[in-house]
């Protein structure tokens, strides 16, 4: 996601392609230009054409390092505006960093990261703040998280929610170069993945399997500029009284306009990324929640988004720790 600019209005087609790029980054060429109803040539041409406009920003894979056994925290930062995208760089250069994102807001950086357990936490966060100035920090411990691409350019469309195993599991050092070379181009061939990995295309398949079924891999997502097309992120943090949190939480998955979701063991125990057109949409989503969960939702809390500096589910750290 980038800086507000000039916007960019999609024509029917094109929006099918990109969604259809959103909801996975792996699917075919063949398979999108049936949807289509367009030579394979001309829907190549399409992509390329949203590529070289810096609409499709880059072919990403969500992952969720839960499973491999890291600790996921959110850290809202409060910092002075004169240092905020130096600070952000920083944070943006530590090999635990998943995300950084700049807000409108007292927290105007919310910073993602992973980490072994609590002790390296700790030491995560001296590290980085021994050279910034830091006014307050918020730190929301991330229990679970999953992402359900929202459906922008799919009007009345259902989106299919993906159910994975809860367990545990320990990732070897082909695990971790498989997503190593997702997380840089989603898109990439078996056989491409397979030469880098120096182990069959198949095999390479049944892995990929594998890690989607374990929960590991969450999504193919394309990485597209929001802004550039007209719409707004923001990030919501939900306050509830416990009840009803599996009604809730399918509530947010399900939501056309929502992206990441998050259970957070905080006072505020839910957090997700709502994308809208204008402040009406926005407040559509929360007055619809309103509705069904009146006695149950709480309070919550607005950030408005302004850019994404840094993402990466996969960062340096975890892929040395491994390998």
């Amino acid at each position: 996601m980038q800086r507000r600019e000039e916007k960019v209005v999609l024509d029917k087609k094109n929006q099918v392609i990109l969604q259809m790029l959103i909801n996975n980054s792996r699917n075919s060429i063949s398979k999108i230009s049936k949807i289509v109803k367009m030579s394979k040539p001309a829907v190549l041409q399409r992509i390329r054409q949203m590529e070289e406009n810096k609409i499709i920003l880059q072919y990403i894979a969500y992952y969720n390092l839960i499973r491999a056994g890291y600790k996921f925290h959110t850290i809202l930062l409060e910092i002075g505006k004169e240092n905020e995208l130096i600070y952000a760089e920083k944070l943006s250069c530590s090999k635990f960093t998943c995300a950084v994102i700049q807000l409108a807001h007292k927290f105007n950086i919310l910073w993602m990261v992973f980490s072994r357990n609590q002790e390296h936490l700790n030491e995560i966060i001296s590290e980085v703040s021994r050279t910034m100035k830091v006014k307050d920090l918020k730190i929301l411990p991330i229990v679970d998280y999953s992402f359900d691409n929202y459906e922008l350019f799919a009007e009345n469309k259902k989106k299919i929610i993906k159910k994975h195993n809860k367990e545990i599991i320990k990732l070897d050092q082909i695990d971790a170069k498989i997503l190593n070379v997702l997380k840089n181009n989603s898109r990439e061939s078996l056989v491409g993945i397979a030469n880098q990995c120096n182990i069959t295309a198949e095999a390479i398949k049944k892995r990929i399997k594998k890690l989607e079924e374990n929960g590991v891999i969450l999504r193919f997502f394309t990485n597209f500029n929001i802004f550039k097309l007209g719409f707004q992120p923001y990030v919501v943090l939900i306050k509830t009284n416990r009840q009803k949190h599996k009604e809730i939480i399918k509530f947010i998955r399900q939501h056309k306009n929502t992206n990441g979701q998050y259970l957070v063991d905080d006072e505020f125990d839910l957090m997700c990324i709502v994308v809208v057109k204008d402040i009406s949409e926005l407040r559509g989503f929360i007055d619809q929640a309103h509705s069904l969960f009146r006695d149950n939702i709480l309070d919550y809390e607005i950030y408005l988004m302004v850019d994404q500096i840094f993402n990466d589910f996969f960062p340096s750290g975890i892929y040395e720790d491994i390998i």
